[in-house]
């Protein structure tokens, strides 16, 4: 039988773990980026890839979990105890610098006091009214999801439409759509494409070169692939602020990328930097389509960030890499330390915890290689073959203990 509120239990042990990785290798991600850029390298791709993996491990490891399958646990329920961390891997070895390494993480990723009893109240005060907190939870990253890859959809349907009425032609021996009001941008999936708007054929010469290479070196580093990864990261965990964090880091890493790759090929980094300043100009509000493209004038934000970056190159010191690289190896050293639950719905496995009611003693037994058995009988027991006849104990149900039968065995007709 499962114990009260097992679901919501893991399922919020789940999102802890995730936020928990999430947040290490944001960490890691933002440290190793400064001591890239301080070498002048581009970093579009270490974002992407530390974005994929943040939405993707998580994901990742359930479904694996449910393909391999999972033994049953002895009932008990996957959550970690009140003021220690999340289950670890055990470290082996001797040495004293990584056993305290270990500790320390296991200290940082410690559920703060008094996690599990806000989680019971919770569910409890829900089911006051016929819910719980894990629909609660997953119906709502169900709705909020639905209602951003809708917007999303919508996006991709109004670029598609404004690059279908635009009029191909060339500007300046460049292969271009040319649109009404859209634009500058690069778009497409497949074979990016240049979309411009009317008025860029009035710049001046050296402007509206600028213009042409900077979507150009768009096209060449397929940067709207990377756009639409931001953007379908975000659908896929939007509770997840972390998530939210690296698509945003992302899309100013393809900017910042693009801006360097522009100013190699030739151009007055302050002509570039007026240049920005006018296409933010003409853009008072970001319309959502130019969300799912590369563009010139992507995010005011980041304009800032941008001017600065091509005005004055990034120059670390050598003490600061090594303490860069120092912290976004403790940050990863947290990422593999931090044990992602195998099942958000059902019990996991893994370190497991003794859930009883409210008001009870909870039991934390030691995690053992054999099955755990709750009594033993003297005649073997068998399974119940007729499922029908199983059925939960109402004098539990009378007495508020809810829970599931997930097999019986006969011990004696």
């Amino acid at each position: 039988m499962s114990a009260p509120g097992e679901g919501t239990l893991t399922i919020v042990a789940w999102m802890y773990a995730s936020l928990v990785f999430t947040a290490c290798v944001a960490l890691a991600m933002y440290a190793l980026d400064r001591v890239q850029r301080s070498s002048g390298r581009s970093t579009r791709r270490w974002w992407a890839g530390a974005l994929a993996v943040t939405v993707c491990w998580p994901l990742l490891v359930p479904l694996l979990h449910a393909i391999g399958g999972a033994a049953d646990n002895g009932g008990f329920v996957f959550t970690p105890p009140v003021g220690t961390a999340l289950p670890l891997t055990p470290l082996s070895g001797e040495s004293t610098f990584l056993s305290a390494l270990w500790s320390g993480a296991t200290a940082l990723l410690s559920l703060p006091p008094g996690a599990l009893d806000v989680v019971h109240a919770v569910d409890a005060s829900l089911a006051t009214v016929g819910l719980s907190l894990q629909s609660l939870l997953l119906w709502s990253w169900a709705l909020v999801s639905g209602v951003l890859l809708a917007r999303l959809l919508l996006a991709a349907w109004r670029v598609q439409r404004l690059t279908a009425s635009a009029f191909r032609t060339e500007l300046d021996g460049e292969p271009v759509l040319l649109a009404a009001h859209f634009g500058p941008a690069s778009v497409g999936w497949r074979s990016p494409r240049i979309v411009v708007p009317a008025w860029v054929a009035s710049l001046e010469t050296p402007l509206r070169a600028l213009v042409l290479r900077h979507e150009r070196e768009h096209c060449r580093a397929r940067d709207p692939r990377y756009v639409w990864m931001s953007a379908l990261a975000v659908v896929l965990m939007p509770w997840n602020v972390g998530v939210w964090w690296l698509a945003r880091r992302l899309r100013l890493a393809l900017e910042l990328d693009c801006d360097r790759r522009t100013l190699q090929q030739g151009g007055d980094a302050t002509l570039y930097a007026k240049l920005l300043l006018f296409m933010n100009h003409q853009h008072p509000a970001v319309p959502s389509q130019v969300r799912l493209a590369s563009s010139l004038a992507s995010s005011r934000s980041h304009l800032s960030r941008r001017i600065h970056a091509m005005q004055n190159s990034v120059t670390i010191t050598r003490s600061m890499k090594i303490a860069l690289v120092s912290l976004a190896s403790l940050a990863i050293v947290g990422a593999c330390a931090t044990r992602i639950p195998g099942n958000i719905t059902s019990p996991d496995n893994g370190s497991a915890v003794a859930t009883v009611a409210p008001g009870t003693e909870t039991v934390l037994p030691e995690p053992a290689q054999e099955p755990y058995f709750e009594f033993q009988v003297e005649k073997p027991a068998s399974m119940q073959a007729d499922q029908r006849r199983m059925f939960y104990p109402p004098e539990l149900r009378a007495a508020g203990v809810q829970g599931v039968v997930l097999a019986s065995f006969v011990v004696d007709e």
